[in-house]
């Protein structure tokens, strides 16, 4: 996802200064871009989601074509959203260093509620494979990394982190008064 994706915003970007500062240098690819995010969160719309996506296709194919640079490839969620992992299969034979990152249940087939074609190119089964080729699965809770173990993978758990210095220093209020939780996520899980 882009920058406004909940999930790469926070396993992700967050982490990118960081990074830079350790000298670690970064080039983060997102297969949708911003339109394609926007496009995806709403009903309807099929034939622009669908130029959208073959548009996304081709800037990953670029983006792949060089991936020989790079010292590792941290994949956050698949490759592509859809088909069987035949270029983590052709990265692995080259002899890419993959990373897999992921936070939800992926390998749990379940509809879109926004696109009925969409959920017939989903291939729970595709994660499961995954697993088994990526070199590290880095999972957002204990649940996900057992479940990328039992199916073959080396894991290990980072859960989701808020960059704390973001927000101003608040005085606790009295326990009187209301206490506001936020709420991250998109308007399909809000229930």
């Amino acid at each position: 996802y882009p920058e406004n994706g909940a999930s790469s915003r926070y396993r992700v970007f967050q982490y990118l200064p960081y990074l830079s500062e350790l000298g670690v240098n970064c080039t983060v690819q997102s297969f949708m871009d911003a339109g394609l995010y926007d496009l995806s969160t709403k009903p309807g719309r099929t034939v622009a989601k669908v130029l959208a996506t073959v548009g996304a296709v081709g800037r990953r194919l670029a983006a792949l074509w060089h991936g020989r640079r790079y010292d590792v490839i941290y994949l956050q969620r698949e490759l592509f959203p859809f088909g069987p992992p035949l270029i983590e299969r052709w990265l692995r034979r080259k002899g890419a260093a993959l990373i897999f990152d992921y936070d939800d249940a992926l390998f749990i087939k379940k509809a879109s509620r926004y696109n009925a074609l969409a959920t017939l190119f989903r291939a729970p089964e595709k994660t499961l494979e995954v697993f088994r080729l990526v070199h590290l699965v880095v999972a957002g809770n204990n649940w996900l990394r057992d479940q990328a173990v039992l199916h073959g993978a080396t894991a290990v758990t980072v859960e989701v982190a808020e960059d704390v210095a973001r927000y101003l220093d608040r005085k606790l209020a009295p326990l009187s008064q209301d206490v506001t939780i936020g709420w991250l996520g998109l308007a399909s899980t809000v229930k």
